[in-house]
C-alpha cells in the first residue's frame, strides 16, 4: 500500500518504544514517519515539515501534550493539520479536545482501531486544506484570512509589542495599448502567487482580481520595504501572453501607525502610482 502523495506523519511522544512501535506500524502502511521526543521538537516538526496528522502524546514531562496542542492550534496555518491525542488515561480527554485536539486513542491501542483514525484523520486533513486555500493561487482563502489570520495576528502584535506590517501589493497593466483579459489576468496571478518568498508566519492571500495582501509578523514597515521592493523588481521582469508586461504598485503600513492598519493601507494604495511604494502614508523616496 503506497502513500507516496501524503505529507509525513508526526509522532510526538517521550516514549522510544512508543516511536518505535509507531513508525513500524505506518512505515508498514506505507506512511512517511517523523519522530519528535519531545514537545519542543515535535513544534519545531510542525514549523519545518507542516505534517497532515500529528500523534501526540498527553501527557509529557516539561511540555505537556495539552500544551503542544494549544500551541499548534494558536499559530496560523496549522488549520488543517489533524491532531490524534495518545493518552493512557481518560481523565484528561476532555481538556485535550478541548485545546483543539481531533480524537484521542487509548494506550495500549489497538491496531486496526489506530490505523482506522488516521486514516480517517488524513481525510479529515485533506478537505481542510480543500477549503483553506484558493484552487487558482494555492493561497489562503480571502475570507479566512480577513475573519481569522488577520485578527489572530493583530491581538498577537499588541500583546507582545511586536511589530506587524501589512503590504498590499496591486498588480497593474504598464503599457497603455495593451488589455488584462480574464485569461491574462488568471495566468499574471497563479505565476505570481508563486515568487513570494515568505518567512515561516508570514502569509499571503490574492484579494480581488490582481490585489494581494501579505502579513509580515515582527516586522517594521521599514523592513517589509525589501519584501515589497525585491517583489516589484521580479515583477518588473516578467513576461506574459503577447509579449505583455506589468507593473505594480505597493502599500505597506505597520500597526504602530494605525489602529485599522488594513483600512489605512488599501485607502494610501489607491494615492499610489505604477512602481511606487508608500509606506505609512508617505511615498517611500521620501522618507528618511
Amino acid at each position: 500500500m503506497g502513500n507516496k502523495n501524503i505529507a509525513p506523519i508526526l509522532v510526538i511522544d517521550d516514549s522510544k518504544d512508543t516511536r518505535r512501535l509507531l513508525r513500524l506500524l505506518l512505515e508498514k502502511e506505507g506512511y512517511e514517519v517523523i519522530e519528535a521526543e519531545n514537545g519542543e521538537e515535535g513544534l519545531n516538526a510542525v514549523e519545518e515539515r507542516k505534517p497532515d496528522l500529528i500523534l501526540l502524546d498527553l501527557q509529557m514531562p516539561d511540555m505537556s501534550g495539552i500544551t503542544v496542542c494549544k500551541i499548534i492550534r494558536d499559530t496560523p496555518g496549522n488549520d488543517s493539520i489533524y491532531i490524534l491525542m495518545l493518552t493512557a488515561s481518560t481523565s484528561k480527554e476532555i481538556e485535550g479536545l478541548d485545546m483543539g485536539a481531533d480524537d484521542y486513542v487509548i494506550k495500549p491501542f489497538e491496531k486496526e482501531s489506530l490505523m482506522a483514525r488516521i486514516r480517517n484523520g488524513l481525510r479529515c486533513s485533506e478537505r481542510r486544506t480543500n477549503a483553506l486555500f484558493d484552487s487558482v493561487t494555492g493561497l489562503i482563502r480571502s475570507d479566512l484570512f480577513l475573519q481569522h489570520y488577520l485578527p489572530v495576528e493583530l491581538s498577537r502584535a499588541k500583546r507582545y509589542r511586536s511589530n506587524l506590517s501589512i503590504v498590499i501589493l496591486e498588480v497593474i497593466d504598464s503599457e497603455a495599448d495593451s488589455h488584462i483579459n480574464i485569461e491574462l489576468e488568471q495566468q499574471v496571478v497563479e505565476r505570481i502567487a508563486k515568487l513570494f518568498d515568505l518567512r515561516k508566519g508570514d502569509l499571503a492571500i490574492l484579494r480581488k482580481g490582481m490585489v494581494f495582501f501579505l502579513l509580515l509578523p515582527v516586522t517594521s514597515a521599514k523592513q517589509a520595504v525589501i519584501v515589497a521592493d525585491r517583489m516589484r523588481e521580479k515583477i518588473g521582469q516578467m513576461e506574459f501572453i503577447d509579449g505583455i508586461r506589468v507593473s505594480s504598485k505597493y502599500s505597506i503600513i505597520d500597526l504602530n501607525y494605525s489602529k485599522n492598519p488594513l483600512h489605512e493601507a488599501e485607502r494610501f494604495l489607491e494615492v499610489a502610482r505604477s512602481n511606487e511604494i508608500y509606506v505609512n502614508g508617505k511615498l517611500w523616496t521620501n522618507i528618511g
